[in-house]
């Protein structure tokens, strides 16, 4: 089944590429790619803009299961787990190349390109973007483009993971701004909130995540207010002694 989907249109990759190095040198950030079925091609796309020796640090190609756990990190029995294809390695692969290079923004690929399925049975068109900022939440969403042959998946890909940049660089982390990329039929998006709001149904990642960060805020607090509790009571034994 062949069909679109892409936020943008590819013909205007080049412009995005441009577009993206441009906000990155306006937020004093700088970027680093780490793909999979694009094999580089995105870092290529941007070595080609203006600005890009100022702003672009370059690539991890991580074609294989092997080299995104050797080069990146990734847990070896996460990709087993949920194979290579899904937001957790998308942002495991984002995050990876944060940790490995200097750069303060990295942006991740990893999906089908074709023209067969995956080892995982993955199918073609299935693709997981994720963008990691220091200091920052990481954005991470997912498109089924369809069998629109290979060239055309990697090409739709570099122009969501581009777009997705520009929106994390020119937002600067603002969970009140609209998303610049939104999710059409068959996306999943997790993190990237509209108002304190989940921009889609699928937001169950997201919420236990959420769940999981105010958890450990009462958890810190219960414990602060215990180290309290304990200070007043060692404070009235000396008082009696």
């Amino acid at each position: 089944m062949r069909r679109s989907g892409s936020a943008r249109e590819v013909t205007n990759l080049s412009r995005l590429a441009e577009h993206a190095l441009k906000v990155a040198a306006q937020s004093d950030v700088s970027i680093v790619t780490a793909e999979s079925c694009t094999a580089g091609k995105l870092a290529a796309l941007l070595s080609e803009a203006p600005g890009a020796a100022e702003r672009l640090h370059g690539s991890f190609v991580t074609y294989t299961k092997a080299n995104k756990t050797k080069s990146l990190g990734v847990s070896a029995a996460l990709l087993q787990r949920k194979s290579a294809v899904c937001r957790e390695v998308a942002v495991a692969m984002a995050e990876g190349a944060l940790v490995q290079s200097p750069a303060t923004v990295a942006v991740s690929i990893t999906g089908v390109a074709g023209p067969d399925p995956d080892e995982d049975g993955n199918p073609v068109g299935l693709v997981c973007i994720a963008v990691a900022r220091v200091a920052a939440e990481t954005v991470h969403l997912e498109r089924r483009y369809g069998d629109l042959g290979r060239d055309a998946v990697q090409e739709h890909a570099m122009a969501d993971a581009l777009a997705a940049l520009i929106d994390v660089v020119e937002k600067n982390g603002d969970s009140n701004a609209t998303p610049l990329i939104e999710p059409h039929k068959g996306d999943k998006r997790y993190v990237r909130r509209k108002k304190g709001k989940f921009t889609t149904k699928q937001v169950k990642v997201g919420r236990s995540l959420a769940a999981d960060r105010r958890s450990k805020s009462k958890t810190m607090v219960k414990k602060g207010e215990g180290d309290r509790g304990d200070q007043r009571r060692q404070g009235r034994s000396g008082e009696q002694l």
